[in-house]
């Protein structure tokens, strides 16, 4: 809370200029100054200073609520819909603001299909439509796409409405791990002037991993990346509290020994096995997973899961994974880490239109670890 913007405390404008003036941009900054230099800063008496250090002081201390009344907040902050029915109904409503939800998977498998549905559901939805941001950092948004999707979505009557759908989609694009510093700065505010509904990563792993490789000479690459994630998700959270947003990132994948994690595996084994994932004997005798070394293991001895390590697992509320199947054009999501759902699959296509999700899904009590899920990527072509 320490790092909340003044401008979201609900202060009156003579304080909000005063603040402005003398560069105290956050919570923080302000109950940094003695009564002193609040008096002189701000203009105000010291009976007036005093009542603001105790109101901030309350706004940063922890506070308790009750079931009912978190109940009843959550209702008002209603979840963002994915467009999916089913779906919908086992997270208990979709996305949830205030949470950060992650989509991981392989290159190819729809993440930023999923992003853009999800960014036109936030403009069309329901009762409270409301403009996203959208931060590309592997320049994959494209405008050409977003009209094919509007275009299967709105009616004949609606397609004027294109020009000013697409301008509530504020679009970042940074190039560094410092440029996406700089607009993490600025979000909050953005959100709040925008009205945003969702803020949209694509990719949270993009610029770490091309920024901090994890044999870079020193080994301090690896320290460096966690630190610079820490600080991201304790953003994004603050973020998608303080503005009843919701926040969805996507992420990469990574390859790791079977025999660093021989308990996982057999838990995850056993999960699949429940839930009847597309993962058939046969695919997996016959799959042979690149290493990044570019050496072949021999199948069975590496398994592929989300990128980032375990301590960004513990970072977002809840991880959807995507992965291929064996059936042509059909993939999966999986309900690998969810605080409303349990583990659960849900076939999907990519249309027109977007995402289509087909089916209940099958779902399973049993839960797995989500830092260790195996993910199933696309066979290589045949020449």
């Amino acid at each position: 809370m320490a790092k909340r913007r003044v401008t979201t405390l609900g202060l009156d404008d003579v304080l909000l200029r005063q603040c402005a003036k003398h560069s105290l941009v956050t919570l923080q900054d302000v109950l940094r100054l003695s009564l002193v230099d609040m008096m002189r800063c701000l203009r105000v008496s010291a009976a007036r200073a005093r009542a603001l250090q105790q109101q901030l002081y309350g706004i940063c201390a922890p506070s308790s609520t009750t079931a009912w009344a978190l109940l009843q907040e959550e209702r008002r902050a209603r979840p963002l819909s994915s467009g999916q029915e089913e779906l919908d109904v086992l997270m208990a409503g979709g996305f949830h603001r205030g949470t950060v939800t992650e989509l991981a998977g392989p290159s190819g498998v729809g993440k930023t299909q999923w992003c853009l549905s999800l960014s036109l559901q936030c403009l069309l939805g329901g009762s409270s439509p409301a403009p996203v941001i959208y931060i590309d950092t592997e320049a994959a948004f494209t405008p050409q796409r977003v009209v094919e999707m509007l275009s299967e979505r709105l009616s004949e009557a609606e397609q004027a409405r294109l020009p000013e759908l697409l301008a509530s989609i504020v679009v970042h694009r940074p190039s560094s791990v410092e440029h996406l510093q700089k607009i993490l700065d600025g979000l909050e505010l953005q959100a709040l002037e925008l009205g945003a509904g969702a803020v949209i990563v694509d990719s949270i792993a993009s610029l770490v991993r091309k920024q901090f490789p994890a044999h870079a000479p020193g080994g301090g690459g690896h320290w460096q990346k966690i630190f610079v994630l820490a600080d991201w998700a304790a953003r994004l959270k603050t973020l998608a509290a303080n503005c009843k947003l919701a926040v969805i990132v996507t992420n990469q994948v990574t390859s790791r020994n079977e025999s660093n994690a021989a308990t996982a595996e057999a838990l995850n084994e056993e999960a699949e096995t429940d839930l009847e994932l597309d993962n058939d004997d046969a695919a997996k005798e016959s799959k042979i997973i690149p290493m990044e070394s570019g050496e072949i293991e021999e199948p069975g001895s590496r398994y592929v899961t989300p990128a980032l390590g375990n301590t960004w697992t513990h970072f977002v509320n809840t991880r959807l994974v995507l992965q291929y199947t064996s059936r042509p054009g059909v993939r999966q999501l999986v309900v690998a880490k969810s605080p409303v759902a349990p583990l659960a699959v849900f076939d999907y296509t990519i249309t027109a239109s977007g995402i289509s999700v087909s089916g209940r899904g099958k779902y399973s009590n049993q839960g797995c670890d989500p830092n260790t899920i195996h993910i199933s990527v696309q066979p290589g072509a045949s020449i």
